[in-house]
């Protein structure tokens, strides 16, 4: 059982723990690391041109629902659809830059 043991782990160390393979695979991750944190900058900036357009028009329904001229009920019902999405869109946000402030990871 010994001999078993010696054997599985010298495979182990020349094998699994080279130093070459070992900072590849680092190298990799911090690789796919970085792709992941590019794709949250262009999320960010997609949901934050979308939270304009609603802030624009929860503006115009607002309006519309002042000038008083119109049936209300449609309108209320598109602010409060509105005010959901941009809630949900929010929190999409925050998600977004707790991730974005996590430590950098430094190649060294």
């Amino acid at each position: 059982m010994e001999a078993a043991n010696r054997v599985v782990l010298t495979t182990i160390e020349q094998e699994v723990l080279d130093p070459t393979l070992v900072a590849r695979t680092i190298e990799k991750a911090l690789d796919l690391l970085e792709r992941s944190q590019q794709d949250e900058y262009k999320a960010q900036d997609s949901l934050t041109t979308k939270l304009r357009q609603l802030d624009t028009e929860l503006a115009n329904l607002t309006a519309a629902i002042a000038m008083g001229e119109t049936d209300m009920e449609p309108l209320v019902a598109a602010v409060r659809e509105r005010q959901r999405q941009r809630i949900g869109i929010t929190q999409e946000l925050q998600s977004i830059r707790e991730r974005l402030h996590r430590p950098k990871l430094d190649r060294r």
